[in-house]
């Protein structure tokens, strides 16, 4: 396994020089010293002077030298050992609402499936699909509500369903039920499509350039990126509780969370 890290930059900068040594020469280098470019992720006119595929060259190499990609996954699931069981489902719709439906029984029929009804276009269109993050903290401090409050999809149920029934901010219902989990997963790389190698790919080249310029715009944000299938329990290699959760939806205050840890947990 050739583990891609996101949060080990100094050890994937220097693997740049171990698989794309033909692309990013010591001509290349020698020019990015002298110019000082401005090596931005989106546009490559400044590599693409020696090289004018040297984007898409790149992520091949990129591809063709990690198997696996670190990521992150979060929620709030209500059994822990379905994942560990069965992996990481891709969306499945119907379960989420069969969750939503139990969730909030004692609202009128009529409006959960009013609810429902407004969501089958998105229902359809987020099927099968998974969001992993590349560091954890990203999920800790920015995607804090899907850890507190469950997925997206089940979130927005909620959140129509209190324009449809006023009485409550039904989103707060959804923290009562299972434990704010991440989940680290070994992604292969094989398992993304084409467009999340590149955009992945193109983040790791901008800051290759940066360092062999010596002109540094900042580090990149660590990408959002999104599988279409399921994740095997195998490259499931562990999964935490975190303590506290920043809570975008009061202010970013702290959340605590009660349940530190489950019966999977080592």
């Amino acid at each position: 396994m050739r583990l891609f890290d996101w949060a080990s930059k100094n050890l994937w900068l220097e693997d740049v020089s171990v698989y794309a040594s033909s692309l990013l020469n010591d001509k290349t280098q020698k020019r990015l010293k002298k110019d000082k470019p401005d090596c931005w992720s989106d546009n490559f006119d400044w590599l693409e002077q020696e090289h004018k595929c040297a984007e898409a060259e790149f992520s091949d190499l990129f591809s063709g030298y990690y198997t696996h990609v670190r990521c992150f996954h979060g929620g709030r699931p209500i059994d822990i050992g379905s994942y560990i069981r069965s992996g990481i489902l891709g969306q499945v719709s119907n379960v989420i609402e069969d969750l939503f439906l139990q969730i909030f029984s004692d609202i009128p029929k009529s409006s959960l499936e009013q609810a429902l009804s407004e969501f089958a276009t998105r229902k359809v269109r987020e099927h099968g699909k998974i969001w992993v993050v590349l560091e954890l903290d990203e999920l800790i401090q920015h995607c804090g509500h899907y850890l507190i409050q469950g997925s997206e999809y089940i979130m927005a149920l909620a959140a129509s369903l209190s324009r449809i029934h006023p009485g409550e901010d039904y989103r707060l219902r959804l923290r009562t039920v299972g434990i704010p989990t991440i989940f680290e997963v070994h992604v292969p790389t094989s398992y993304f499509s084409q467009n999340e190698i590149d955009a992945l790919a193109r983040l790791v080249l901008s800051e290759w350039g940066q360092k062999i310029s010596g002109n540094h715009l900042g580090m990149s944000c660590s990408p959002c990126l999104v599988l279409h299938r399921s994740i095997e329990p195998e490259f499931i290699a562990g999964h935490t509780h975190p303590s506290r959760i920043c809570d975008p939806h009061f202010g970013n205050r702290q959340y605590i969370n009660p349940s530190l840890c489950c019966e999977f947990c080592i």
